[in-house]
């Protein structure tokens, strides 16, 4: 495995990256390793792949001690990076053309876990099943999506506004935001029989082009609960030197 680029990540956080072992339980879903395709190429730092050894560590765990878990990897194929409002372009890929890279293949391996063990989740895929519900289920139907200022918003119980779509002329549900992309997440994972999932993201600044604010993620698990979605979904985020967990 090649040396990281990035700020290594200090011992401390490491240690606290381990102790999450309580969170084993049936139906969990545990996900780490999020990167995007640069030209067909993985973008990967020291935490992404510190962000991946922490989910395959407590699946292994689990599964050894015949808990019903899946390990998760989420992959940015969608042609570009968004944060909470704007959406940067990035270069499109082809899956077919993807293998997981040799840094998680071997982490996978020194855990005893096989590739065929990973379940994959595509943005493109999230995007597309996002408008696809937005569509069917929510403009036009859901008194609490409104449309102001070249986009359609959520209003939530809480007060907030959460951005879904921005207009595009062409389609006139406009495209898909990450709130909504991150919803459509939550729904697959539900769909897939997972009841909780424990997400790990690295969202130090230098994977500010990968996870560009850890909101949109909070957001996204908000969409989805909105849009019904019974999912206890538990994020932990990282920096080099401190973890903070949304539970």
């Amino acid at each position: 495995m090649q040396d990281m680029v990035g700020t290594p990540i200090e011992t401390e956080v490491l240690q606290k990256l381990t102790s999450f072992s309580h969170l084993l339980k049936d139906d969990t879903l545990f996900t780490g390793g999020h990167f995007i395709l640069k030209n067909g190429v993985p973008e990967l730092n020291a935490g992404t792949v510190e962000s991946f050894i922490s989910a395959v560590k407590l699946y292994q765990e689990g599964r050894d001690k015949g808990v019903r878990v899946g390990l998760g990897l989420l992959v940015n194929d969608i042609g570009m990076t968004c944060d909470t409002n704007v959406c940067y372009a990035v270069p499109a890929f082809n899956r077919d053309e993807f293998s997981l890279p040799e840094e998680y293949r071997s982490i996978l391996a020194k855990h005893n876990v096989e590739i065929s063990e990973v379940e994959m989740y595509w943005e493109k895929h999230l995007r597309n099943r996002g408008i696809q519900i937005f569509r069917r289920k929510m403009v036009n139907k859901d008194k609490a999506v409104k449309k102001a200022a070249n986009a359609y918003w959520l209003d939530t119980e809480g007060g907030d506004r959460l951005l879904l779509t921005r207009f595009s002329l062409m389609s006139p549900y406009g495209i898909a935001a990450c709130p909504l992309i991150m919803g459509a997440n939550g729904v697959v994972q539900r769909e897939r029989g997972w009841k909780t999932s424990v997400n790990f993201w690295y969202v130090d600044i230098d994977n500010y082009e990968n996870i560009p604010n850890h909101f949109m993620v909070e957001k996204g698990a908000e969409v989805a609960r909105h849009m019904g979605v019974d999912l206890e979904s538990k994020n932990i985020y990282f920096t080099h030197d401190k973890v903070i967990a949304n539970f």
